[in-house]
């Protein structure tokens, strides 16, 4: 089993973070996403997929689709838990949370303009509605990856 004791985790969800809402069909906030995580002082960043694109392919898949060097930084998904409302998201990205509490803290970042259940999620930057990842959100994710919550964490 693979062990995140003091790991800095990004949740991605795709679909109004890199794929415009509600139809874009390419991913145009990669290029973002990619030169974010190439920076030296976030090199030690996992990420974890939710959302939709992490049920319609698998994690190969997803991989297949960054650079090669950040491909293996891609470590799992989120788990499909059947939700009855329209939170399922959100279901899953605490249920991975909750199997995870060896790691510093897990950043979410995903389209929106709240985290929309409970329990809430404090490191959570949101994408808004039809646009894609851009300048002022990975500001947002930078501020909360140095804050003094994630001070303690250094890369490995």
């Amino acid at each position: 089993m693979l062990t995140f004791a003091g790991k800095r985790v990004l949740i991605l969800d795709a679909d109004g973070v890199l794929r415009r809402l509600p139809d874009g069909d390419t991913l145009e906030g990669i290029d973002s996403l990619e030169s974010f995580l190439r920076d030296a002082e976030f090199s030690d960043v996992l990420v974890v997929a939710a959302g939709e694109w992490k049920r319609a392919l698998r994690l190969q898949q997803i991989r297949a689709l960054f650079s090669g060097y950040l491909r293996e930084r891609f470590i799992g998904a989120t788990p499909d838990i059947e939700a009855t409302d329209r939170f399922r998201s959100h279901v899953e990205i605490n249920a991975w949370l909750d199997a995870h509490p060896e790691i510093a803290c897990g950043m979410v970042l995903e389209s929106g303009y709240y985290w929309q259940q409970f329990p809430a999620l404090e490191c959570a930057v949101f994408v808004p509605p039809r646009a894609v990842l851009g300048l002022g959100e990975l500001d947002a994710v930078r501020r909360i990856f140095r804050s003094e919550r994630f001070g303690s964490v250094t890369a490995q």
